[in-house]
């Protein structure tokens, strides 16, 4: 599971995309997690890939072996206890 804030275009978003395009290639099932909504969502369906706009549930129902983040808390989000 690789979740990021948003998908609008830019750095991060696009090294999201690319891991898991690959990911697909080599036979893996990877998940999206974006908080916002973006131009790349496009990408991310055209490949097969479930995107999800909350980790907590996501991560409920597809147990991820792994699970990034990068920016994945959005600005003036209440952090997690």
């Amino acid at each position: 599971m690789h979740v990021i804030s948003n998908l609008e275009i830019g750095g991060g978003q696009e090294v999201v995309r690319t891991l898991v395009e690959s990911l697909v290639e080599i036979g893996c099932a990877p998940v999206v997690c974006a908080f916002v909504d973006g131009p790349l969502r496009c990408d991310i369906e055209r490949l097969g890939i479930p995107r999800r706009d909350s980790a907590r549930p996501a991560l409920q129902r597809h147990r991820p072996a792994v699970l990034r983040g990068g920016d994945a808390v959005p600005r003036g989000a209440p952090c997690c206890t």
